[in-house]
């Protein structure tokens, strides 16, 4: 600032001028007052209004909280202070203004500078408040509203004083003068110690002296208006101008003073957040490398430092083709050279470790210009050994879950269903052995294949058992789309979801048919003759006893009837076994025709057949004659011919029966005694039957 409009150049004309407003005299001042000065007056006041409203809206709007800013301890005590003090003194001028405006007089005498006065007393408190660093606690809200409360009392109750009606006495004019000139001494002693320092302010060295200077000109100001305050309202003009000045001061010092707090604030944060990211960056696991644009290390994190084994001092300075694995400098030069001509670049490397452990990274490159606006490279590098191992894992896993898909689909039938039993997938096996094709099957429910071999209940059972989350196994005949029949073996996993619960179901399935096939043959080879298909000796006594308990249960009678054919062996050994096994045939052919479905004709061997009659009658007699006419009509059978190999036989059979109506007899005991009846009847000339009594 040049010479001429420092502070100190400043004051000395403020105190010149207020020599001169102390000693011209009245008369010389007198032609002075006119139209123009009150206008004047009345601009300086606005001016000191407007000065004072906004050094009380700065220290309010000085850092809010809400803008996340750690305000210090000195800094909200010296807004709060300048909030509350010049709140008043904005009210107070205010109201002065209002008087001098409602009077529309020159007189010098009126009793609104009263409010003047007040002003002054609050701007004193606010200086002495920051030169000894008074602390208000309270909320900015709460010290504004105390403020304005004040300011209302205060004013109503000095209203009576300040009516045109009422006449200050000369010693109430006295006594303000006097409280005016100890006021101005007031100003003096804070400037005073605000220059020497000799107390603790709130504020720093140059702005204490800032405020030193305020509190001059503010006593000028008061001494000015003091002095000519029954005189001319040259002195009050004059008042008003270093009011201005002073507030002028400190509104500069409390503009300067809240964008310092921004600053500060600002590069605290700033500070701040560089820790914060240089502590981000350093416990990052990725390795981040700052290069110049002669690919020379600026800058390497702790993890870098790490992945390469080199240590900070090491690195800083060296050529990345002295730090980087000469297995991967080459790829790592062409890269970082695109990347210092702005093009992103990244690529994989693998080494192996002194563990003989293999590593893989992946490298990235970014363009980075430095402070000099020349090429830079941000190089990061992450350490995915973790990951290729897990991928290795993955791919290995893919691959032995391709095989076993594979085999799967080779060796068994397989469908998918979802929670409500709909396929939704099956393989080429299942289209296979059941006829339909892949669309006629998806959509569906496996309704579409059930054979009605099961019972409703067999399949209740399978789904409570697998909607319940167990694995169900079983044996399960589909009927084809062709109408035939298979069986495979099944087992049903229920796949479950976070609740639990099913989500979709797996059919594994194996097929059996040919194993149920020859179960069969097998269990029925076991309970029937091989050469006639009649029930053999032991499916003919199970039957037998069967019998036996339904005729108890029923109270009717049973026939065991015993069959043996005449002269069979003469043309077995005549004709040869071919025929005399083809003869057996047509016999048992004949035999099972003749018998109801609940009877049961039967070869125990040779020529030798049973015949098992379930109910002949509820009386022994009926009983008897039904069995009788049974026995003539099948003699009558089977004495027909038979042509065998263009041969004519006729043969005859003789039999033997006996009755029964419950268990009162063992099973042996009626072959005995069919035995007996049938040997009775060979004897008696054969092609006859006979009955015996039990």
């Amino acid at each position: 600032m040049p010479a001429l409009f420092n502070l100190r150049n400043l004051v000395a004309a403020a105190v010149v001028m207020t020599l001169t407003v102390y000693l011209v005299p009245q008369h010389v001042l007198s032609p002075v007052v006119s139209d123009a000065l009150i206008a004047l007056q009345l601009l300086a006041e606005l001016l000191v209004i407007v000065i004072s409203a906004l050094i009380a809206i700065t220290a309010w709007h000085s850092l809010p909280a809400e803008l996340g800013f750690a305000r210090a301890g000195a800094e909200r005590h010296v807004n709060h202070i300048l909030l509350t003090g010049f709140s008043l003194v904005f009210i107070m001028h205010a109201a002065y203004l209002y008087g001098f405006v409602d009077e529309k007089t020159l007189d010098p005498s009126r009793k609104t500078t009263v409010f003047l006065f007040y002003a002054r007393v609050f701007e004193i408190m606010v200086y002495a408040a920051l030169t000894f660093a008074i602390k208000l606690r309270a909320q900015r809200k709460t010290l504004l509203l105390a403020g304005l409360s004040f300011a209302v009392v205060l004013m109503s109750l000095t209203q009576p004083y300040t009516a045109a009606s009422q006449v200050p006495s000369a010693d109430s004019v006295f006594v303000h003068v006097v409280a005016g000139y100890m006021v101005a001494l007031l100003y003096c002693v804070l400037a005073y110690l605000l220059f020497s320092q000799a107390t603790t302010t709130l504020l720093q060295h140059d702005r204490a002296r800032q405020l030193a200077y305020t509190c001059v000109f503010s006593g000028l100001s008061l001494l000015c208006l003091q002095s000519h305050q029954t005189d001319s309202d040259l002195g009050e003009l004059a008042s008003h101008v270093f009011t201005i000045i002073a507030y002028t001061l400190l509104a500069r010092l409390t503009v300067v003073f809240t964008f310092d707090q921004y600053a500060q604030n600002l590069k605290q944060i700033q500070q701040q957040n560089q820790t914060e990211l240089n502590t981000l960056i350093q416990a990052l696991p990725l390795s981040i490398a700052r290069l110049d644009h002669s690919l020379r290390y600026r800058y390497v994190n702790t993890t870098h430092e790490k992945v390469m084994g080199f240590h900070l001092n090491d690195t800083i300075g060296k050529h990345v083709d002295e730090i980087l694995p000469h297995e991967i400098r080459e790829t790592a030069r062409m890269h970082l050279t695109n990347a210092l001509e702005g093009k992103h670049g990244n690529f994989n490397y693998s080494i192996e470790k002194v563990d003989s452990k293999m590593a893989y990274r992946h490298v990235q490159v970014v363009p980075e210009p430095d402070d000099h606006n020349e090429g830079g490279v941000l190089m990061i590098i992450l350490d995915t050994s973790d990951q290729e191992l897990m991928q290795q894992k993955v791919r290995q896993f893919v691959r032995e879950l391709t095989e076993l898909n594979a085999a799967l689909d080779a060796h068994a039938i397989v469908a998918f269903t979802d929670r409500n039993g709909i396929i939704t997938k099956v393989n080429d096996k299942f289209c296979e052995i059941s006829k339909f094709s892949r669309g006629e099957l998806i959509g569906r429910t496996h309704k579409i294949i059930n054979s009605g071999v099961h019972p409703t209940a067999f399949f209740k059972d399978l789904w409570q058992t697998i909607s319940s989350g167990q694995v169900w196994n079983g044996e399960i005949c589909n009927r084809a789309k062709d109408g035939s029949l298979y069986w495979v073996h099944t087992t049903i996993v229920p796949f479950l979801g976070p609740d639990n619960k099913p989500l979709q179901y797996v059919a594994i399935c194996a097929d059996i048919t040919e194993r149920k096939l020859a179960e069969e043959r097998a269990n029925y080879l076991a309970l029937h003759d091989v050469l006639t298909g009649l029930a053999n000796r032991r499916l003919m006594h199970e039957r037998l006893e069967i019998t036996m308990a339904n005729c108890q249960r029923m109270a009717v009678y049973g026939a065991l009837i015993m069959l043996d054919l005449d002269k069979f062996k003469q043309i077995n050994d005549t004709y040869g076994h071919a025929s005399g096994d083809e003869l057996l045939k047509q016999v048992a052919k004949r035999l099972q025709r003749s018998v109801r479905g609940n009877d049961t004709a039967a070869r125990l061997g040779g020529d030798e057949f049973v015949i098992i009659i379930s109910d002949t009658g509820a009386g022994f007699d009926e009983a008897k004659e039904t069995t009788s006419q049974f026995c003539a009509r099948m003699k009558n059978i089977l004495n027909q011919a038979y042509e065998i190999d263009e041969h004519v036989f006729k043969v005859t059979a003789s039999m033997g029966f006996v009755l029964f109506n419950g268990n009162q007899v063992s099973v042996d005991h009626l072959f005995e005694r069919g035995d007996a009846a049938l040997y009775e009847a060979k004897n008696k000339g054969k092609d006859r039957y006979v009955f015996s009594e039990v």
